[in-house]
């Protein structure tokens, strides 16, 4: 990955228990979360933060499935944090973003 190109982020949010008893599901559940937000940017820094319903790059495809394109800025390490409510739950995942070999003009 190379700076100033798009990192498809997708997100996928599932139900692990029964609400009702809180016994492990055999198969998860997709299901919408009730907020869904997401922080971007190089490591070390604060970040964008994007949130589901109000910021378009948030974008859900499907129960439970979303997605943000996020277009690298610098080279370096990124990293990218969700969290959810409704299944509560979070997950960071990082990336490397490296300058070109080439000599561009």
């Amino acid at each position: 990955m190379f700076p100033g190109v798009e990192h498809v982020l997708r997100i996928r949010v599932q139900r692990l228990t029964d609400p009702d008893t809180g016994a492990s599901l055999d198969t998860p559940e997709l299901v919408d979360p009730d907020t869904l937000t997401v922080r971007y940017g190089p490591e070390g820094t604060a970040g964008t933060l994007k949130t589901y319903g109000t910021d378009p790059e948030l974008v859900r495809d499907d129960t439970g499935l979303f997605h943000i394109a996020i277009t690298s800025t610098t080279s370096g390490k990124w990293a990218a944090h969700v969290e959810f409510t409704g299944p509560g739950g979070s997950e960071e995942k990082r990336w490397d973003v490296k300058p070109s070999a080439l000599a561009l003009p």
